[in-house]
This record gives structure tokens, sequence and C-alpha cells, in this order.
């Protein structure tokens, strides 16, 4: 313990030598000195005086009462099923599909595109992101369904066409 005292006091006896910086500081003191520009005059804001208060707040899900006699379109009878597993062709919105020809077995088979992949729809199966039921396939075209929220709970339907072409194939109905 004495040894490590020693040693600290030792280390407090040696003054270090600044004279090179003094020197420096003594030569620079004395130059010009620059100016620091003044601060920019603001204008008065008026303050504001905020109305909305009572209205709904935008960080909360949207709720639209809705009188169906009021409605111009037709009301579904059909809603989504949340419990339904989807398939891949539910992944993509409609408009990225493409009809590329159809295959009669059993029953119409469509082959449809979507971003280079090439799959199988028939009847019955959901296509798009926006609950599409397939409802008809022929050679030209193939017939879709989908559903559209409204509000309260209420989903409207809107036919959708996908036609047979080389490009992008979707046409509202």
């Amino acid at each position: 313990m004495i040894i490590l005292s020693a040693l600290v006091l030792a280390g407090c006896g040696h003054v270090p030598d600044f004279s090179d910086i003094d020197q420096r500081l003594e030569r620079l003191r004395p130059e010009k000195k620059g100016k620091i520009a003044p601060l920019p005059v603001f204008e008065d804001i008026q303050g504001y005086a905020y109305k909305h208060s009572g209205s709904r707040s935008p960080f909360l899900p949207l709720i639209i009462k809705v009188d169906p006699v009021k409605l111009q379109y037709k009301l579904s009878e059909r809603k989504p099923d949340p419990d339904r597993e989807k398939t891949d062709m539910e992944k993509h919105s409609l408009d990225c599909f493409s009809m590329r020809g159809t295959m009669n077995l059993s029953e119409p088979i469509a082959l449809l595109s979507c971003q280079g992949k090439l799959m199988s729809a028939k009847v019955g199966d959901y296509i798009g992101n926006k609950h599409g039921l397939i409802n008809a396939i022929t050679n030209s075209h193939v017939e879709v369904v989908e559903l559209i929220p409204v509000g309260d709970g209420h989903w409207s339907e809107k036919p959708q066409v996908l036609y047979l072409q080389s490009g992008t194939g979707l046409v509202t109905k």
C-alpha cells in the first residue's frame, strides 16, 4: 500500500511543459478575428386554434354507417371467410393476372399467368386479394366477382373479366 501511495505522489510532482502551446497561442491572438453574422429577424407567427378536437382521430380505423336502402350498388350475400386458408392466387391483385388459355377436361380449367408463373384455376376457385371468386370460364374469358367492403360489415360485388390475350387482361364489367 505504501508503494502505491508513493507512486501516486510521484506522479503529482511532474508538471508537463506547455510552453510550445503557449507560444502558438500568443502568436495567434493578435491576428484578425472573424465576425459572426447577427441572427436573422423572424416575423411573429399567428397562433392557430385547433377546432377539430371533437372529430374522429385519424389514427383509428374508419367506421362508416351504411344505410343499405340508400346504396346505389348491390350488396352481396356472400361475405369473406376469415377461417378459409388462402391459395397462391390470392396473394396478388387481380390486375396481375392474364389469361393464357383453357383446358377442357371434366370441367373447364383456365390457365392464368401472374409475374411469370403459370397457374390453373377452375370455377369456384378464389383469385386476387379482394376475395375474388371465379364464376365462369369460357374459351375467351374468365368471369370473377370480387368483394369490396362498403362499411358497417357490408360487402358489394364487383364483376371483373379476364380476357384471353398476351398482355394483362383485366377488364371491369
